[in-house]
């Protein structure tokens, strides 16, 4: 499947900017999209904002589109006033704001900077394209955008595309190979770009990524070799043997096999990645992996440990997203449901303790607004978000005033710092939308 093209509305040789850069710049007022009166940023402000906060899908007050071509214009902008900048924050954006589509975006239409230091988008570039599903979106925008200063795939991006895929794993190779893939699949990249494999183990990688599968029996690529023994296997046991030798993901191993089953998917439990099990909690309590203690312990132990955690970079809100959707399990394990708790709590250790002597005031938004989800992948909405937020801060602070707004401030609510998150959210998310408007602060009165 072939992208749509992202249509580019550039109507001179300078970049199209945000309405809100044109107008400050004429010297206007800044509004939001609401029209309500919003802060000037700075340029290098707008950039950051844009790669750190912005998403090409439809919001409460502004179509995609609309967000897509203002995101667009600050990018454009940027790469014009200061690519080495823009460079730098793209990286930044996906690495510590954990961004994807905007800073990969932000990449393909850097690529098209006439003069642009060779050195500068090459770290960048592999800064930013982390995983091969990066590099197929980022393949996506070059071929399906109308990039200004960039014609195709050839060039510095040729070059880099080859150098990544060049070295791709076993792992990846077998994980995000599917031909069936949205978009341009790695087979796609690998015509378009013709690499050439460095040792025998990568060149296997490219005939399989190529064909689906191997011409001959291969030592050299383990993974590979079990996967496609697992495609023949006839009996419960040797398929479960097989997934364990390979180490195979779940991506991989329920379209192999004709039917799932107990064993099967606890073996997928054992050695599956974080996020992956975040995923598929309730796949293992349906399919009765958890009626056993000893895969209970691993979920719980798993779930719960703080450098897995820490090195999953999984964003707060998709806890959220896991607890909600087994908590809503009939048979949920409340062991699970706790540890998905901890979790949470676990992902924010990192926050500064504002301290004893600080008086810190927290005002989530809980306009209507805040009622849409966030996306078509999760339940979470923005409200939520903002109550988790709420209740991280909320438990680093020791002299703090919990202040939700909508059009005024809500006053008299009940927050406690010894409150798990998701208890503060659930208070938060309550009082969305003017649910709890009897409580609104009287401003005439202050």
């Amino acid at each position: 499947m072939q992208p749509k093209k992202l249509k580019l509305n550039v109507m001179t040789k300078t970049a199209l900017v945000s309405s809100a850069t044109t107008a400050w710049a004429q010297g206007q007022e800044i509004k939001n999209h609401e029209g309500a009166p919003a802060y000037r940023r700075s340029f290098k402000e707008q950039v950051l904002q844009v790669l750190s906060t912005n998403t090409l899908s439809d919001t409460f007050y502004v179509k995609k589109e609309q967000l897509a071509q203002e995101t667009i214009g600050v990018l454009m902008e940027a790469r014009e006033k200061d690519p080495r900048y823009l460079a730098q924050a793209i990286v930044r954006a996906r690495n510590y704001g954990l961004m994807k589509t905007v800073p990969v975006l932000a990449l393909a239409l850097l690529s098209g900077k006439r003069g642009l230091d060779p050195k500068v988008f090459r770290n960048a570039f592999f800064k930013t394209i982390l995983t091969p599903d990066d590099l197929r979106t980022f393949v996506d925008f070059i071929k399906g955008t109308e990039i200004p200063g960039r014609a195709g795939i050839g060039g510095i991006v040729r070059d880099v595309v080859r150098e990544w895929i060049g070295g791709i794993s076993e792992y990846h190779a077998i994980k995000y190979g599917s031909m069936n893939s949205e978009g341009f699949t790695l087979r796609d990249i690998l015509r378009l770009t013709h690499p050439k494999p460095a040792t025998l183990e990568v060149n296997e990688r490219f005939e399989w990524l190529a064909k689906g599968s191997l011409s001959g029996d291969t030592e050299l690529n383990p993974s590979i070799k079990a996967l496609q023994k697992l495609k023949k296997a006839t009996t419960e046991d040797e398929q479960v043997e097989l997934v364990r030798q390979g180490k195979l993901p779940f991506e991989v191993v329920t379209p192999a096999v004709s039917k799932m089953t107990k064993k099967l998917w606890a073996e997928l439990l054992r050695n599956a990645p974080y996020m992956n099990l975040l995923r598929s909690l309730n796949s293992f309590q349906t399919n009765g992996v958890f009626d056993e203690e000893e895969y209970v312990k691993i979920a719980v132990a798993k779930l719960t440990d703080p450098k897995t955690v820490k090195m999953s970079r999984v964003l707060p809100f998709r806890y959220f997203d896991a607890w909600k959707a087994y908590g809503n399990n009939g048979a949920s394990n409340p062991r699970i449901k706790d540890a998905i708790r901890e979790a949470l709590e676990l992902s924010f250790l990192s926050l500064p303790d504002f301290g004893k002597d600080k008086h810190v005031t927290l005002g989530p938004d809980v306009s209507g607004s805040m009622d849409n989800q966030i996306s078509d992948k999760g339940t979470a909405r923005y409200i939520d978000v903002a109550g988790i937020f709420a209740g991280a801060l909320l438990k680093r602070t020791q002299n703090s005033l919990v202040l939700p707004f909508e059009n005024r401030p809500i006053l008299n609510q009940d927050f406690s710092r010894r409150d798990d998150i998701l208890v503060t959210a659930k208070k938060i998310s309550n009082i969305g939308g003017g649910r709890n408007s009897a409580r609104f602060s009287d401003t005439t009165s202050s």
